[in-house]
């Protein structure tokens, strides 16, 4: 198609094209999100204790309650499952368990160590609610650590109004 000069239009070249540098910025915020992600991932894995729970030893024989009681009393497993939660279980339970797309987690006094760690590590179905199995995506360590938190929200201060 010819301009009204009887020239071609001028095709735009990376070099002066501002959609071009647009790109490159998105690109490379992308890339570094990436990074930044990936990053607080492993960040995580290295807040992990190395042995909670071994599933091929005779701790794994050891009750719910009380491997849920040893990662409450460590303040960095706590810090560390409410950063796998925040990663993983906010989109839908809000942040600190305050309720989002699905139940709010906190202050449910009726929850036990085996009804949340079975939950988590099998799902559920409520409706049209649907919580996926976590138990291919984390190993029993995690599972626990995440039974922890959540465990831990029901006695927040604000529970006890």
């Amino acid at each position: 198609m010819k301009s009204k000069n009887n020239e071609y239009p001028q095709i735009s070249t990376p070099n002066n094209d501002s959609n071009f540098k647009i790109m490159k910025w998105l690109l490379v915020s992308l890339i570094f999100m990436t990074l930044c992600i990936v990053n607080q991932q492993s960040f995580a894995e290295r807040l992990v204790p190395d042995v909670i729970i071994n599933d091929g030893s005779a701790e794994a024989d050891r009750p719910i309650s009380e491997v849920i009681a040893e990662i409450q009393s460590s303040p960095e497993t706590m810090e560390s499952s409410e950063l796998m939660f925040n990663q993983n279980c906010a989109y839908c339970h809000g942040n600190k368990g305050g309720g989002g797309k699905s139940r709010k987690m906190q202050c449910l006094r009726f929850l036990n160590n085996e009804y949340v760690f079975k939950t988590i590590s099998n799902g559920r179905r409520a409706g049209a609610n649907i919580m996926p199995s976590w138990s291919k995506s984390f190993d029993k360590t995690k599972r626990l650590m995440l039974t922890a938190y959540v465990m831990s929200l029901k006695t927040l201060p604000l529970c006890e109004k």
